[in-house]
């Protein structure tokens, strides 16, 4: 009789089907990535695939989950390094430019999703959510330290758009910042967190 896999274990495989997804991507985009060829890569059946993915729409969301996920323990990571809050919002950012630069296709298909496909896949769902929370509360704990001025979720979407927006031009307009894209970047950042500073109050000229 066949064994019948605990969820761990079934985890388990789903995580090498994609960390061979994504080499597979790596190697020879989108179209390259078909069920016959993660069973190859895997060293399974043909059939085995099937069983933890209906489609091929089904893995490109798990390796978008999975690539927000490495994104998310980056930023996390740069953050726990540092103690001052605005700090931590620039360290989180850099960090974040850093991986779209190392992993530019793979950073294109991550944000390549449908308009309803988080709705329909709940783990690529959570892992946007990850990546969205674990900045906001950085700008909360600089709201509350009263070093910036806003609405925390408003500045983190805020502060996330400029540094996709800085990313995708680099990506589509083939480098136009060539080796000094972090520094652009970093400047992109700089600016941005000065923009939320909170408005100094006016001096009365003495009379």
């Amino acid at each position: 009789m066949p064994r019948f896999l605990t969820d761990d274990e079934v985890e388990e495989f789903r995580d090498q089907l994609v960390d061979a997804a994504i080499r597979i991507f790596s190697k020879m985009g989108v179209d390259g990535i078909t069920m016959r060829g993660l069973a190859s890569e895997v060293g399974c059946s043909r059939q085995t695939p099937y069983r933890y993915f209906e489609s091929k729409e089904d893995i490109l969301s798990a390796v978008r989950a999975a690539g927000f996920s490495r994104l998310a323990s980056l930023t996390q990571r740069a953050m726990t390094r540092v103690e001052d809050p605005v700090q931590r919002i620039a360290a989180a950012g850099k960090a974040y430019v850093r991986y779209a630069a190392s992993n530019p296709e793979l950073y294109r298909l991550m944000w390549s999703y449908g308009k309803d496909e988080p709705k329909t896949h709940p783990e690529l769902y959570r892992q946007l959510m990850s990546n969205l929370s674990n900045l906001t509360e950085c700008f909360r704990a600089a709201v509350d330290a009263g070093r910036i001025a806003g609405d925390p979720r408003r500045l983190n979407v805020v502060f996330w758009s400029g540094l996709h927006g800085i990313v995708m031009l680099e990506l589509h307009a083939s480098g136009p910042f060539g080796r000094a894209f972090e520094s652009v970047a970093a400047e992109v950042i700089s600016t941005l967190l000065a923009g939320m500073n909170p408005p100094k109050t006016a001096r009365r000229n003495p009379r």
